[in-house]
């Protein structure tokens, strides 16, 4: 459990949300899985809890509050670490997600809890928001539009 299998999202725009695996940001998670539930067919979104910015979590205890008690619907995968440092720690997702050579285009560790990463429907990074950002910001909603389809 926790393992994502990214071809389930082939032509779909992905929302990779980093959220803090000890405080999560839950107004944030709960914005995002309305946005989800309302876009099921063009949107998905992926929660990494990374215990970077607190310390260690039970990952049943956070499960159970994002799923059980906040209702998340969308993917969230096991705890892991944030950071490049990190090595082998940081989520296989994170690692691609913050290297240039793999993503093609930023080089950037993750800094904060709530960064959001958006990949348009080709699987190409297209969009990193380093602060929390409510999904009903005009700047969110018009980095969503960018690429979503017109048909």
């Amino acid at each position: 459990k926790g393992n994502i299998n990214m071809s389930d999202y082939k032509s779909k725009k992905i929302i990779v949300v980093v959220c803090d695996a000890k405080q999560p940001d839950q107004q944030q998670l709960l914005s995002l899985d309305s946005l989800y539930r309302n876009n099921k067919k063009i949107l998905s979104v992926i929660a990494v809890p990374v215990e970077d910015f607190n310390n260690n979590v039970d990952e049943k205890e956070l499960k159970r509050i994002l799923l059980k008690q906040l209702g998340i619907s969308f993917p969230i995968t096991a705890i892991s670490k944030a950071k490049k440092n990190t090595g082998n720690a940081q989520h296989e997702l994170l690692q691609w997600l913050t290297k240039k050579e793999s993503n093609k285009k930023v080089d950037k560790d993750v800094q904060y809890d709530g960064e959001l990463f958006v990949l348009n429907e080709k699987g190409n990074l297209y969009a990193r928001l380093s602060q929390k950002m409510s999904v009903n910001n005009p700047f969110f909603i018009r980095i969503l539009a960018q690429t979503l389809p017109t048909n």
